[in-house]
């Protein structure tokens, strides 16, 4: 009994010492490296990361903060899918027959694109609000500041002026900074 005991106590010691019981007995195990604080910093992503990284990783995610660089990536590449639609679209009427009457027809193209357009506009909504709350967190404000968008005339400009805004330094209430040091 009395080796129970001492099994027990060293096992007690050892969780005290911040090591696990096998290593308390001598065997020696391989920790996985973490990566220091002093090091180098991340690589930086380019526009399209930031783009990919919002539509995947943070697609629904509406917490923390996003810098200036990842939100206009977000939206330079939200407008180029944009564009691709409205090509595939204009591609599908400018092959399509108005000659008038009964034999009027569009091109099935006009169709293809249509589909994409409305796949796209409501497959885009989350990762934008998403990215916008993230961005106006970085600026200290709450995502609800997106109801800017409905106020006539000026409101979304004035949502511009603020989303251009440089976001505030070091941690606030929503989370760290999103600047690399």
């Amino acid at each position: 009994m009395p080796e129970t005991e001492d099994s027990f106590a060293s096992s007690a010691r050892a969780a005290i010492a911040g090591q696990t019981a096998i290593e308390a007995l001598g065997v020696p195990i391989e920790r996985p490296r973490t990566p220091s604080l002093d090091g180098p910093p991340p690589a930086e992503l380019s526009l399209f990361g930031y783009f990919f990284g919002a539509v995947t990783d943070d697609y629904a995610n509406f917490a923390g903060r996003a810098r200036r660089k990842a939100f206009w990536g977000f939206v330079l590449f939200y407008c180029v899918g944009w564009a691709i639609c409205a090509a595939i679209c204009s591609y599908g009427v400018a092959n399509s027959n108005f000659a008038g009457g009964s034999d009027a027809n569009l091109s099935p193209m006009f169709f293809i694109g249509g589909g994409f357009v409305v796949l796209y506009a409501v497959l885009m909504i989350a990762p934008g609000l998403a990215i916008t709350t993230r961005r106006l967190h970085d600026l200290g404000r709450s995502g609800w500041w997106q109801l800017l968008h409905l106020v006539p005339g000026f409101g979304t400009l004035i949502l511009l002026a603020l989303l251009l805004r440089r976001g505030q330094q070091g941690p606030n209430r929503f989370g760290p900074s999103p600047l690399p040091r």
